[in-house]
Formats: C-alpha cells, sequence, structure tokens
C-alpha cells in the first residue's frame, strides 16, 4: 500500500532528517524538496505539506502557493514559542516542537492520514 505523500522543505539536513523520521513513524511518506523546485513543481499526490518558514521571500511565496491550492500545511517557525492552529489549512509550529506536535497538527489537517506504522 502506497503511503500519503507530505511535502517536506526544510533545508538543514539533521533538521529535515528528524522530521522525515517522524512522518515515516507516523506511516507518512516525505517528499523532500527545496523551496524552488517546490515553487516549480509539486509533488503529485502531495496530501499535506511541511515548510520550515524562514521568513524569506521564497519560503513566504511557498506556503502561499501551498494554501492557495487548498494544500493543508504545517509551517514550522523558528521566530515563534507557541504553536497558532489556523484550521483547516494552516498550523504554524515552534521550530523546537515535540515530534507529537507535528503528528498532531498533521491528524487535525487530514484526520485519517497520520497513523503509526
Amino acid at each position: 500500500m502506497e503511503r500519503p505523500k507530505v511535502l517536506l522543505v526544510v533545508e538543514d539536513g539533521p533538521l529535515r532528517a528528524n522530521y522525515e523520521w517522524v512522518l515515516r513513524f507516523c506511516g507518512l511518506e516525505p517528499v523532500s524538496m527545496s523551496a524552488r523546485d517546490a515553487m516549480e513543481q509539486l509533488p503529485d499526490g502531495t496530501l499535506a505539506a511541511c515548510v520550515l518558514a524562514d521568513h524569506r521571500p521564497l519560503s513566504e511565496a511557498l506556503c502561499s502557493r501551498l494554501l492557495a491550492a487548498a494544500i493543508p500545511l504545517v509551517r514550522i517557525d523558528p521566530f515563534i514559542r507557541h504553536a497558532r492552529e489556523h484550521l483547516p489549512f494552516d498550523v504554524v509550529l515552534p521550530a523546537v516542537s515535540e515530534p507529537r506536535q507535528l503528528i498532531t497538527a498533521i491528524r487535525h489537517l487530514v484526520p485519517g492520514a497520520a497513523h503509526p506504522a
């Protein structure tokens, strides 16, 4: 059975690896891309997205594009301390959040999609 795809845009290698692990644990398939590549072509079958929002124009444009396409979005923001939910399409988490917060956010945004394997 094919796992649901989640676009993952996190440029920092070790941080990206952590998010990939969490997403795989939840039964999802992370598709890692750069913000530039994701702006050009979103992966087919993308169920949701997880983006490190560094507040640069490119990451902001990508977040806007994802929201305009009605793709549920979890923004990882290194400049906030507390999670904010803007359901039904957007959740903002601090970069230092625990993995369970990401799992919970994806479950809220895409019910039935994130289940441990």
